[in-house]
């Protein structure tokens, strides 16, 4: 017989401060690019709180370009 063991992963939900920190970008740059459709968006965790999955902004964070030289004119996101 063979037994399949379920594995559970947990995602760690993050506050918008911490993702601003983590980041680095201000809270009201992150509510630019979610409304944009550039930021992975929020989820309702219970009334009144919102939060970011650590994977998805690790995941959006992979998919920055690399900037090579002077960053002083790099794009705005």
């Amino acid at each position: 017989m063979i037994v399949l063991e379920a594995r559970r992963t947990f995602m760690k939900m993050l506050s918008k401060k911490q993702v601003s920190e983590l980041t680095g970008l201000s809270r009201s740059t992150i509510d630019r690019l979610r409304a944009r459709g550039l930021f992975p968006q929020a989820r309702k965790a219970s009334p009144g709180r919102v939060v970011f999955l650590e994977d998805e902004i690790e995941a959006w964070r992979l998919t920055l370009p690399h900037v090579v030289g002077d960053t002083t004119h790099a794009p705005e996101l």
